[in-house]
């Protein structure tokens, strides 16, 4: 087993794919455990990859346990990538190929793939281990790669550009997946949730957040589609406010797969609901 760290600052590498394993050996096998990590895997492997994401798409990485399947998918490939920071802990390290966390455990946020600035790293990150695993076409991988990073600094400009003069910088999400934007973007993310969306908030954060959206008039309360949406609801109607989707991009719902949506087109959607939320000019 050959593991590999490439000493990003938050970021190593990742991978992408189907929900089951697909033994075609004159590509490269590449096991990624949910969405993000397995988007960006696919681009910039193109044709000469298979990838195989482990979560499928409409299920929470932090409920999800691999099936046997899933475990053999993981053990077998030639890349396994997976994320790291307690998201997907079920993970098996035990692959016969190289292996690539997206972000160190002892991160406070696991959710780096929402910063399109660190996933520049990220995808060149990709490349270099396609490359060093698959040379003969590290001219395509690295190609692909760069087309890639160009559209994630375009993302980054629109955000910068779109951001920069609003009435507010707070906003009230469902869980506390969006670190990376608010610190990048200067935004006050109030998460109504902790990191994992499954636990339940306390009646105090739920008045004090009652009483900060009254206060600095928030008119729209954010939440998630693979989650439910009652809490952002009950807060809205408690305060008087509307609810807009906010994703953490963990996986695409039913509704976004049929659409043909993908990282990027949800990424500027997740922009234009900021911006309508902050009043931003």
């Amino acid at each position: 087993m050959k593991r590999i760290l490439l000493g990003l600052s938050c970021l190593t590498l990742a991978a992408t794919g189907c929900t089951t394993p697909i033994t075609d050996t004159t590509q490269l096998q590449v096991a990624a455990s949910f969405y993000p990590l397995a988007y960006m895997a696919e681009q910039v492997g193109g044709e000469y990859v298979t990838v195989t994401t482990i979560v499928p798409n409409g299920v929470e990485p932090h409920d999800f346990a691999p099936t046997p399947q899933d475990i053999v998918a993981m053990i077998e490939a030639d890349v396994l990538v997976y994320n790291g920071a307690g998201l997907d802990n079920w993970a098996t390290t035990e692959s016969n190929g190289q292996i690539i966390f997206a972000t160190d455990d002892s991160a406070t946020d696991p959710h780096v793939w929402l910063d399109p600035v660190l996933m520049q790293d990220f995808v060149q990150a990709i490349a270099d281990a396609y490359s060093a695993a698959d040379p003969d076409h590290q001219i395509g991988y690295q190609d692909k790669a760069d087309a890639v990073i160009v559209q994630l600094q375009n993302l980054n400009n629109s955000y910068q550009s779109r951001l920069a003069n609003c009435e507010l910088n707070q906003v009230i999400v469902a869980h506390d997946a969006f670190t990376y934007v608010a610190e990048r973007y200067n935004i006050a993310v109030l998460p109504i949730l902790g990191v994992n969306p499954n636990e339940a908030p306390s009646a105090k954060t739920l008045a004090e957040l009652s009483a900060l959206a009254k206060t600095a008039g928030i008119e729209y309360i954010f939440f998630e589609e693979l989650t439910s949406p009652k809490l952002s609801e009950t807060l809205a109607a408690e305060v008087g406010a509307q609810t807009l989707v906010l994703s953490p991009l963990e996986g695409l719902s039913e509704e976004e797969q049929a659409a043909g949506e993908d990282y990027f087109s949800i990424s500027e959607q997740n922009l234009d609901n900021l911006a309508l939320a902050m009043r931003c000019q």
